[in-house]
Formats: structure tokens, sequence, C-alpha cells
């Protein structure tokens, strides 16, 4: 290998357009998945409902989300294959379905949607709800570290200069959601798995 050849091969300038195409090819494969922004009339038309009801099912969206599809395909004159859909979704389902996510769900702080079968519900509540608690927790400590943090309010951390802080000692505030008492009796009488 000449210097040459090397320096063109490992230079940051070339290395960094291998990186930005990499990317660019990334994002074109995975342009199909539903985050939120919904789809557009080419996705709609070269779309694998499959991985999109996969998607959908992992972000535990409800059966009727196919038809906020429907109405943005229309748009593009297609027609979602709604048995795709719904099969990708069933897959998505069973990954989002489980006390680990559902943990994981409130311990982020996002609520979690009813969308799994009764039988497995409580678990899945109660799973939530240890993680939600967890967060809350998370996100008290944080507010009496700032209440209590001696450079909080000085014009270097605060907001004058782009920091996080404000003057005069304020905190972020803090909202707490409260966990609802009663919200378990509905699934109490279900049959629970072994």
């Amino acid at each position: 290998m000449t210097m040459l050849s090397f320096i063109e091969t490992y230079h940051p300038a070339t290395t960094s357009k291998k990186i930005l195409g990499l990317f660019a090819v990334t994002a074109s494969m995975t342009g199909c998945a539903t985050l939120g922004g919904g789809l557009t009339p080419t996705q709609c038309q070269q779309s694998n409902w499959q991985a999109i009801g996969y998607q959908d099912g992992l972000m535990g969206r409800s059966q009727d989300y196919i038809q906020k599809h429907i109405k943005q395909c229309a748009k593009a004159n297609t027609v979602p294959d709604q048995q795709q859909w719904r099969q990708g979704r069933e897959e998505g389902l069973k990954r989002y379905c489980t006390p680990l996510r559902a943990y994981q769900l409130g311990r982020e702080g996002y609520d979690y949607n009813d969308v799994c079968p009764q039988s497995m519900t409580l678990d899945l509540l109660k799973a939530h709800d240890e993680g939600y608690l967890n967060y809350q927790r998370e996100q008290r400590l944080n507010q009496l570290w700032y209440n209590t943090d001696p450079f909080w309010g000085s014009p270097f951390y605060g907001n004058r200069f782009g920091g996080w802080g404000g003057l005069d000692r304020m905190s972020r505030p803090y909202y707490p959601r409260s966990v609802p008492n009663n919200r378990y009796p509905k699934y109490m009488n279900t049959q629970q798995p072994k």
C-alpha cells in the first residue's frame, strides 16, 4: 500500500464521506418504519406492511391505528395490506407485552398502552407501576439535587448563558403523576397463567 492510497483510504474527509454514505443507506432502508410522523406517499407504495405492523406492535399501538395508515395512503391511491399489517403487529405485540418492556416504559416515564391480552395485563400493569415509581423517585432526586446545588444560581450555570439552570435558585419543575389505587380491579378476576 502506497502512502497516497493510505491517505486516501484513512483521511478524515474520505472517512466521513463513507460514514455519511453508510448513514444514508441505513436511513433509506429503515425509512418505512412509522415512528410517529406517518408515511409518505412513496412509502405507502413501496412498504412492507408486515414490517410496519411489527413496528406498530412494538410501540403498543391499537388495532385502530391501521386507519391512520389507510388515510395517509389514500392520498397516494394505495391501499395497505391489512392482513400483513395485523400479522406484523401481532409479532410486535409479543415483544411489547412482556413485564420487562412494561417496566422499561414506566422507568422512562411513558404510559402503558392497554393492548395486551387481558390474562397478562395485571402483571404488566404491576411491572409498569414499579418502573414508573422508580422514574418518579429519580425525578424527585434530580429536583432535590438542583435545589441544593451551590452553582445552580450562578450566572455561568444559569439560562443567561445557555445553561440549564435559572437565576434566583429556581429549579426545573417536577410534576408527579400519581398511580391510581383502583387501577387493577377489572383485571383481578382474570385467570393468571402459571
